[in-house]
């Protein structure tokens, strides 16, 4: 497995990165410091590219017709 901070560099630099990058990256232990470290990079790009906006998206319906899924959910 690939360090980590070597595919954050890659990211750093604007390169692109392979696919034992992404397969390293989706690897990590959700409860590792390496996970906390991926989270601050995504958030400190995200912030970069986008400032503090964000979009919200929310749906509300309501359907009296019978489910045409045909789920057997009734």
């Amino acid at each position: 497995m690939k360090d980590i901070a070597s595919i954050l560099s890659k990211v750093d630099a604007e390169e692109m990165l392979t696919k034992e990058d992404a397969v390293t990256l989706l690897n990590i232990d959700n409860q590792s410091k390496v996970f906390y470290e991926l989270i601050a990079k995504a958030n400190e790009l995200s912030r970069k590219e986008y400032g503090d906006k964000g979009y919200i998206f929310a749906q509300i319906g309501l359907n009296s017709e019978p489910c045409s899924g045909n789920c057997g959910l009734r």
